[in-house]
């Protein structure tokens, strides 16, 4: 049976996955105990993801495009502490 890359193009889905798990929890938008079933269902929608752009290639441009877009945005301000920056800005926002 083959099981596709979890990467559109040269996009690895993991990382874009675990920073919005984390930044789910640090906002507490999920309770950290629904942390895994988030990731477990965010690893389904980037499976179908790839499986779509590879059944329909005429969408790769797009999804290539939004998920450059995303790791940008992530890696500027840095990759793994988006999360804990998102949360201070929230709490900011709200006082």
């Amino acid at each position: 049976m083959y099981i596709p890359d979890l990467q559109i193009e040269t996009i690895a889905l993991v990382p874009i996955i675990v920073v919005i798990v984390q930044g789910l929890k640090e906002l507490k938008i999920i309770k950290p105990e629904w942390a895994p079933w988030a990731n477990g269902l965010l690893t389904v929608f980037g499976y179908i993801l790839v499986v779509v752009v590879q059944k329909y290639p005429h969408w790769t441009p797009t999804v290539v495009m939004v998920l450059t877009i995303v790791t940008i945005f992530l890696s500027a301000s840095g990759l793994y502490e988006f999360g804990k920056n998102a949360v201070q800005a929230a709490k900011t926002a709200m006082k």
